[in-house]
């Protein structure tokens, strides 16, 4: 999502439960900076690969 040319993209990023950016979604699953920081790991597991 590029929330800088599209404010609506940083909304859908807060209705996911991440207020700011850097993040990663998959449908109704999101990693961000609020929850998790830079953490390779979890975004991982949001993926289902191994880290």
């Amino acid at each position: 999502m590029d929330v800088q040319a599209d404010p609506a993209a940083l909304e859908e990023l807060k209705r996911l439960g991440v207020p700011a950016v850097p993040a990663v979604a998959v449908g109704e699953r999101a990693v961000g900076r609020a929850d998790h920081g830079w953490n390779p790991p979890a975004y991982a597991a949001l993926l289902g690969v191994a880290y």
